[in-house]
């Protein structure tokens, strides 16, 4: 593994090609260190599948904002360009839930990425948020920057005391954090045109994995809606829009010991455990084969 830091080549991350010999990588948005636990199991197994991997850090790192807001989306491109000088002919990305968000926005920018795979992306740029410990609040920014400039978004409408007291009713409700109270309520409010990702520019074939009993947003007629317009606008490459009835927000191939555990935050985890898990591991597969045809 090597590590990269942001003044070193434009962007902080980690680097994985443990027996890796082919001309294939793919830049890992999963949470916001690319050092992380969940980046090196499926490096490890994107590693097996002869994919090199880098972990992208996306915020938090030295140097870098400290919560999801003003994230720069030229850490992508810094990232495909290092790839590229280490002689990677096919760069691809992906990311999970804001992570996939990001990763659309990206590939849109870098037409060095020639496949994206969005698990339970949405298709909108949101206001970003401010963390802390386990709280988290709107920020008054973008979620992301391009060029050192915010990308339009859509806002949350709340304050930060409205935004934390959302979150708590829901969990009151549906005994869970249903991230999805905050963005429809986000959502009562038109978006503006200007804030959707444009993913019609993207240069290759792109994935989109969600279930349907997703608590966070409505990430299955999202990737419809995204499909369609892309078709409207002349988009060439495949669109694969895989989903599923069953399964939680959290769309990761069964590579990663804790899945299980995790899942069972969300009560369709809890109530249909045997099921997530094979909907996990048809990820996996179904993700390898379209790994193998890139």
């Amino acid at each position: 593994m090597e590590k990269h830091k942001l003044k070193e080549c434009g962007f902080e991350g980690c680097f994985y090609d443990d027996g890796v010999d082919g001309d294939k990588a793919v830049i890992l948005t999963i949470v916001y260190s690319g050092g992380s636990f969940f980046c090196k199991h499926l490096a490890k197994w994107l590693n097996k599948n002869n994919i090199a991997v880098i972990g992208l850090t996306t915020f938090g790192a030295e140097g870098m904002r400290h919560g999801q807001e003003r994230m720069s989306l030229n850490y992508v491109e810094a990232a495909a360009k290092w790839l590229r000088k280490k002689g990677y002919e096919k760069i691809g990305i992906m990311g999970l839930s804001f992570g996939a968000t990001y990763a659309l926005s990206a590939a849109a920018r870098v037409p060095d990425i020639s496949l994206v795979i969005s698990l339970s992306g949405y298709e909108l740029v949101f206001e970003g948020v401010e963390n802390e410990g386990f709280s988290e609040w709107p920020a008054g920014h973008s979620a992301y920057t391009w060029n050192g400039k915010e990308l339009p978004y859509q806002p949350y409408y709340l304050d930060r005391q409205s935004f934390m007291q959302t979150y708590r009713n829901a969990k009151k409700k549906y005994g869970e954090a249903m991230g999805r109270a905050v963005f429809e309520h986000s959502l009562s409010h038109t978006p503006a045109a200007e804030c959707y990702i444009p993913v019609e520019n993207i240069c290759g074939r792109v994935v989109f994995i969600g279930c349907r009993p997703d608590t966070e947003w409505d990430t299955c007629n999202a990737a419809v809606r995204m499909k369609k317009r892309m078709l409207e606008n002349g988009f060439k490459y495949p669109i694969d829009v895989i989903q599923y009835k069953r399964g939680t927000h959290l769309t990761l191939p069964e590579v990663i010991p804790c899945l299980t555990i995790l899942s069972m935050m969300h009560s369709e985890g809890r109530k249909h455990r045997r099921q997530c898990q094979k909907v996990r591991i048809d990820i996996k597969n179904k993700i390898e084969k379209i790994l193998t045809e890139w």
